[in-house]
């Protein structure tokens, strides 16, 4: 079970980047989370922005980012500063570095899926390209 939500609050005019909140089971394999994650840092670096894909279990507790590397495990990158690399495959946990309140893992200001739940107004472009896509297909 995945639950995607979108953590930028307050939403700005020309934010500089794009994070996904995402929540995850102890069993889901994080392998296609980290790869749409570099395509999303990836499209976003094109025009400037940036971009991460967030992790939290169901309990609400931040697990840390999708991991950066195409190549992820433990002793492949000296540089990586993940608290347990390599132990779950491309969950990159440098909680010293980043850590999400829980009051935006519980209460995102946009929530995407399994419903679309918006608590803050959401951007015109937002409600075009990706909630009413989402509302015309669920």
């Amino acid at each position: 079970m995945m639950r995607c939500r979108i953590s930028s609050p307050p939403f700005k005019v020309d934010p500089k980047d794009a994070d996904v909140l995402v929540t995850v089971t102890d069993k889901t394999d994080l392998t296609p989370l980290a790869t749409l994650g570099r395509k999303l840092q990836g499209h976003a670096q094109s025009f400037g922005r940036g971009g991460e894909v967030f992790l939290a279990d169901e309990q609400h507790h931040y697990l840390g980012r999708a991991c950066p590397w195409k190549l992820c495990g433990m002793g492949i990158r000296a540089s990586c500063d993940a608290l347990h690399c390599g132990l779950r495959p491309y969950l990159h946990d440098d909680l010293k570095d980043i850590n999400l309140p829980k009051v935006l893992i519980t209460g995102p200001p946009l929530e995407l899926w399994p419903a679309v739940v918006a608590r803050v107004v959401v951007p015109e472009d937002v409600a075009e390209r990706v909630i009413r896509p989402l509302q015309q297909a669920g």
